[in-house]
């Protein structure tokens, strides 16, 4: 059974918001004036649902607010989220995918 996670919307919600891919367009165009703004919304956006599946996943309140943190601070780092394309499919489903990967790679089992 899934850790109870405060707030969390009901099951039949998608927690995740409507995919603004102009949005995502500016935040991964580092000569748009609007970049940081954008990134400033993608993770406002996106940060409790990201939070959600690590605590379903099992993770500490704290460790999953570090890893969620750690995760868009990687995104940004490495520019990665320019791999997301509209084209592909939904911004969600790339991100649970990193961040499965990211909490593979990064987070030490319990």
């Amino acid at each position: 059974m899934s850790p109870e996670i405060p707030g969390e919307k009901q099951k039949d919600e998608d927690p995740f918001p409507m995919t603004r891919w102009s949005i995502v367009a500016q935040a991964t165009n580092p000569q748009s004036p609007q970049a940081q703004a954008a990134w400033t919304t993608l993770c406002n956006d996106y940060w409790f649902p990201l939070y959600a599946y690590a605590r379903r996943k099992g993770t500490s309140p704290e460790d999953a607010e570090d890893v969620t943190q750690s995760f868009f601070a990687m995104i940004i780092r490495r520019e990665s989220l320019g791999q997301a394309e509209q084209s592909r499919g939904r911004l969600r489903a790339y991100l649970l995918s990193s961040l499965k990967n990211f909490m593979i790679s990064e987070v030490p089992p319990n």
